[in-house]
């Protein structure tokens, strides 16, 4: 059994997991990479101008706060994003004009 941190490299993809705590304390962001780039499934951490729910069992808002912090710290801008429902974004918009993710937020 695989570590859920832990890189995959299947049929020419890279699937690097990283632990995304705060809709859920098993949120994961999944980030699947191939010669041609990447994009993040960010599932219901973060969407199109929003986020995921925190005041649900489980749910965090300080621990969602660190994961945004830790996402805009650690992905280039231009990384699209998948998220688990609606459309799917990119990053430099979610910093632009996401209220979760401006500097008061985080």
């Amino acid at each position: 059994m695989r570590n859920l941190d832990e890189r995959v490299d299947v049929a020419g993809l890279t699937i690097v997991p990283t632990s995304a705590p705060g809709h859920t304390k098993g949120s994961t962001l999944l980030t699947v990479s191939t010669a041609a780039g990447s994009v993040v499934f960010t599932g219901d951490v973060l969407f199109a101008g929003t986020i995921g729910r925190t005041d649900l069992p489980g749910g965090s808002m300080a621990e969602m706060r660190e994961t945004l912090r830790r996402i805009v710290a650690n992905f280039p801008e231009g990384t699209p994003l998948l998220p688990g429902h609606g459309q799917p974004t990119i990053l430099a918009d979610e910093i632009a004009g996401n209220p979760y993710l401006q500097p008061e937020s985080l």
